[in-house]
């Protein structure tokens, strides 16, 4: 039911409000929890959200990598190596946290495989 609307609906992440970018990766979260695969080749934007300048988005968007991972590891593995130094190093606490689940969760999905 989605694809048709998702081309509007990754427009959302240029929008100008904080709370409508952390909206948008929310609304992918949950689409991403039954539909994985519509968004692994949308990683690369997902991660740049981390350095948003907004702090909801900043902590919102790794979860990203923790929904996909869990079904499509694969798709997560490529970034991996970026969210542990973030898991490890990001001034923000929440960052650091959602980023290591995203660590350990992909990495049992890919253990289990």
């Amino acid at each position: 039911m989605v694809i048709p609307y998702l081309d509007n609906l990754m427009e959302l992440r240029f929008d100008e409000m904080e709370n409508v970018r952390h909206a948008f990766i929310w609304a992918c979260e949950n689409i991403a929890t039954t539909s994985p695969e519509l968004f692994c080749d949308y990683l690369d934007m997902f991660f740049d959200m981390i350095s948003d300048e907004g702090v909801k988005v900043r902590v919102e968007a790794p979860e990203m990598f923790r929904v996909i991972g869990k079904t499509m590891p694969e798709c997560v593995k490529p970034y991996l190596e970026k969210l542990e130094r973030i898991s490890r190093n990001d001034e923000n606490r929440v960052v650091r946290i959602h980023s290591e689940g995203a660590v350990r969760i992909t990495k049992n999905a890919l253990n289990d495989n």
